[in-house]
């Protein structure tokens, strides 16, 4: 076993506060001038290379673990045992299926309830957001319930200024925020755990009955059925908000790719009761989603503690360490990606180039504690990006767009021009009519 350490700053301090400054900035500064493993303190790393990130995140479970969950809270340092790997690959399972007919209808529907009515300034970030929460409620649960949404967008709201601060004061401690937050989270728990327990509109699991058949060991280290649906309803709503936001600004800065999705979906309505298999039937629509995630991936930075010794790109890693992984960063590797700063979406659309690009692809991590939510999550986002380009006309107001990279990869100033466009018939009139360009 290898015995040298790798380079980079060793002060956790001066590493906080560097951090801290430009957390983006910091780190592809470090890459660049460290390269593949880059020491960052005493006791974390950051891997910079996509091969060994692959092998972190896929055996996540057996040689590594989570840090922390969704809610900020450390969890054990222990392997998952085949229990706890079951329930997660039964939530996973369940999920997909909402990315195809006949769930995908429930999708459409959430989106067409959202859009907005008329002409006007729109912010796609909160309006992707309610989509997804409203999506989580209906997975979880079984049917819809807006006073669980409401809640959960609340518990959320509170929760993400206490994530995002450098400074974290325990739980306990009696501040206002971490008492507005115990009020909110027990408020969100005690309304969801009045919904009744029944199966979804299609008489099968719901993520709550799924869960509900098995003990509090066998869920691991969240112990009870509620904390799971708490954490999908939360998690479902950034990356949600964030993606369709991220892909309508890009399309607006890259004419060409607004017309040619402008095109696909004047044959295809994203709406519409033909389209059963979004990242299928809207290629061009999914590529520029693929793409936009590829520059933005909503969950940038991920972390793992090492369970058992293992080398990563010649170092020895040791149990305890912290291991960072960068998926913005990642994503600039100039070998999965060439000229990888440019928004490019037909590295989607080429069969050669596509698998390429699969490989050193991390929107959504990868391996065991991968997003449970990717399928949905797509094709969500491809049919609400797909359903404003085909309503409306969009330009930009013109506004700076920044980035928000407290905790999640977020837009800040994406604000839309919508007109509607008087030629386009409504969803539920043109439903049926038109073929996919799969079926011809």
């Amino acid at each position: 076993m290898p015995t040298a350490v790798p380079p980079g700053p060793t002060s956790a301090v001066d590493v906080h506060l560097a951090f801290e400054e430009d957390r983006m900035g910091y780190l592809r500064d470090l890459a660049e001038r460290y390269g593949d493993v880059v020491r960052v303190g005493e006791r974390a790393w950051l891997v910079n290379d996509p091969g060994a990130a692959r092998h972190v995140l896929q055996t996540t479970g057996t040689e590594f673990t989570t840090v922390s969950d969704f809610l900020g809270r450390s969890v054990p340092a222990r392997r998952y045992d085949s229990h706890h790997q079951a329930a997660i690959n039964g939530v996973h399972a369940l999920l997909a299926r909402w990315a195809t007919a006949p769930r995908l209808s429930r999708i459409q529907e959430h989106v067409r309830r959202l859009l907005p009515a008329g002409e006007g300034i729109l912010d796609p970030l909160p309006l992707g957001r309610r989509i997804g929460v409203a999506l989580a409620t209906e997975a979880c649960l079984g049917q819809p319930d807006p006073k669980v949404e409401q809640d959960s967008v609340r518990l959320l709201d509170t929760l993400l200024p206490k994530l995002s601060s450098p400074w974290l004061l325990p739980g306990w401690v009696p501040t206002p925020r971490n008492l507005r937050l115990a009020r909110r989270d027990a408020t969100l728990t005690r309304r969801f755990t009045k919904v009744p327990t029944a199966p979804d509109a299609w008489g099968q699991d719901t993520i709550r009955t799924l869960l509900r058949r098995r003990s509090p060991a066998e869920l691991g280290f969240s112990t009870a059925t509620d904390t799971w649906i708490k954490k999908l309803l939360l998690a479902s709503q950034e990356p949600t908000g964030a993606a369709p936001a991220w892909a309508l600004h890009r399309m607006l800065t890259a004419p060409e790719w607004l017309a040619r999705v402008e095109s696909e979906v004047a044959d295809v309505d994203p709406l519409g009761a033909e389209l059963t298999d979004p990242l299928r039937q809207l290629p061009v629509t999914s590529a520029v989603v693929f793409e936009s995630l590829r520059l933005h991936p909503p969950t940038w930075l991920i972390s793992r503690r090492v369970l058992v010794e293992t080398d990563l790109c010649g170092f020895p890693a040791s149990p305890g360490q912290i291991i960072y992984l960068s998926p913005w960063l990642l994503h600039q590797n100039a070998e999965a990606y060439p000229d990888p700063l440019a928004f490019r979406p037909d590295r989607w659309l080429d069969p050669q180039q596509r698998k390429r690009s699969q490989q050193g692809y991390f929107a959504f991590s990868r391996g065991p504690h991968s997003c449970p939510g990717r399928l949905p999550s797509l094709a969500l986002t491809v049919c609400l990006v797909g359903a404003l380009v085909r309503r409306y006309e969009l330009t930009s107001d013109g506004g700076q767009v920044g980035t928000d990279a407290r905790r999640s990869m977020l837009p800040v100033g994406v604000r839309l021009r919508i007109r509607p466009r008087p030629a386009t018939p409504p969803a539920d009139q043109t439903a049926g009519t038109r073929r996919s360009r799969g079926d011809r």
